[in-house]
């Protein structure tokens, strides 16, 4: 979906924002309690108490009959510099600043806005290392400046695509419109840096170097792959190319940016908005009530507006017996983003037309270049091959969907609203066995169990044994 230099470095972060939270605000109101201990104990004694027994000292003189007053006087006053220290310092947890993570785990991400200022940020830094490498380039021939180069080069790729992941992945799923639509203006700032830096002469300079100069450092496996995954990549996209024609791949790069933004998003929004008339009589008895939103007050009323997202979608062609439900439901979930249709065909009209100015024969040919298929006829003799090897299996299949619709439509005509339902029949007359009976071992409890034992299965045991014991 967006255009990014071909390596980077993936780093696990193991740090729990919301224990991490909780153990400070613990840590500071036991400091506050024992620093109040301290304070009483000297206001007593004129002594002051070890850390290790001031506790179990002030307990015993604060049931004591001699100094009652006092200790009624300093709870009082204990308790207010707690409350207020403690205010303080949730006050100043409130005022996150660029070293706390936030969001996805990233530095400063706390509200919508942050998206936009971590992006510049992550540009600025990524524009210094280039400076960097740059300068670098210059000092000579030793050893140490190729690996440096080589460093510094996947530094900048593990910036760009930390920031961009986290864009792509909120502005498709948030739930908050203000989130979505930072997240999308992020996306952009550092989609068109990357386009920039593929078509950087300098920083392809910089690789250029290094790759010339393999005979004189020991490479391991890895980082001559690097070298010649990250050289593939900068010729691909033009490198090559007169400076007008750079210029015009980066602005193509921008274009194709743009229209898959607003595709994904197109989407995003008609998801949101988009609601199903059906018959309540047809659906009632396996979607849930709270899905059922009735038309008007009055209860004889037998149509409900129901959300049209994917699994109730799904649902409904799994298990609706009316065929008529069926393909509202179906026409519905494939025809309502219909503004869409004008975004692919641009989008499909500036693919190629990239394609074409960087020397191949179409967008498929330019994908699939770098890919195991290489080219489009492999991939041809792959499906041929799967088509052929399946050809009788699914002959099979289509005659009992058929025979199973001719039983209870009385005609034997597949429509594509019916397959599911009708796969779905037979499975369950086959095997004597209905779906909704594996719903109990699915909870959301049975799942969160699965879902550790297999990070178990992945992760060192010891990380996990807190949650294994409950």
């Amino acid at each position: 979906m967006y255009r990014r230099i071909p390596f980077r470095t993936c780093k696990l972060r193991h740090l729990d924002a919301y224990n991490h939270q909780t153990w400070m605000t613990t840590a500071v109101t036991t400091s506050y309690r024992c620093h109040g201990t301290n304070v009483m104990w000297r206001r007593m004694t004129g002594k002051r108490a070890d850390d290790v027994t001031k506790t179990s000292l002030f307990i015993r003189y604060y049931h004591s009959t001699r100094f009652e007053r006092q200790s009624r006087y300093f709870s009082v006053k204990c308790n207010e510099i707690q409350d207020h220290n403690l205010g303080n310092h949730l006050e100043k947890k409130k005022k996150k600043g660029m070293h706390d993570p936030g969001l996805f785990q990233l530095l400063g991400l706390h509200e919508p806005p942050d998206f936009v200022t971590i992006a510049q940020h992550a540009i600025s830094e990524c524009r210094s290392l280039r400076s960097d490498l740059i300068r670098l380039q210059a000092t000579g021939n030793e050893s140490g400046v190729y690996f440096k180069i080589l460093y510094g080069m996947d530094n900048i790729s593990n910036k760009v695509c930390t920031v961009i992941d986290a864009a792509e992945f909120c502005r498709s799923v948030h739930v908050d419109k203000r989130w979505r639509d930072y997240a999308n203006q992020a996306f952009s700032l550092i989609g068109e840096y990357i386009s920039e830096l593929n078509t950087d002469v300098e920083l392809y300079s910089c690789l250029d170097f290094v790759s010339k100069n393999e005979a004189r450092v020991v490479f391991t496996e890895e980082q001559m792959r690097m070298i010649q995954l990250l050289k593939a990549e900068f010729e691909r996209d033009g490198i090559h190319l007169k400076d007008d024609e750079r210029q015009r791949i980066a602005e193509l790069h921008q274009y194709i940016a743009q229209l898959e933004s607003a595709f994904t998003q197109n989407i995003t929004m008609n998801a949101a908005n988009n609601r199903l008339i059906l018959p309540k009589n047809d659906i009632d008895n396996f979607i849930p009530p709270h899905f059922l939103s009735p038309l008007s007050d009055d209860e004889r009323s037998n149509n409900v507006n129901v959300p049209c997202d994917e699994a109730i979608v799904n649902t409904i062609l799994r298990l609706c017996r009316n065929p008529l439900t069926r393909k509202e439901a179906f026409m519905n979930a494939n025809t309502s983003c219909s503004e869409n249709l004008d975004v692919l065909h641009s989008l499909m009209a500036a693919r190629h037309a990239l394609s074409t100015l960087l020397g191949f024969e179409s967008y498929a040919d330019k994908y699939l270049r770098d890919k195991m298929a290489q080219n489009q006829s492999r991939v041809s003799r792959f499906l041929d091959d799967i088509h052929s090897s399946i050809k009788n299996s699914i002959a099979i299949d289509m005659e009992k969907l058929q025979k199973a619709k001719q039983v209870i439509e009385g005609n034997s005509d597949l429509a594509p609203w019916d397959i599911p339902f009708y796969i779905h029949l037979i499975k369950s007359q086959e095997h004597s066995f209905h779906s909704s009976e594996l719903a109990p071992y699915f909870s959301g409890k049975f799942l969160m169990f699965f879902d550790v034992i297999l990070l178990h299965k992945i992760y060192h045991p010891m990380m996990l044994s807190p949650l294994l014991s409950k």
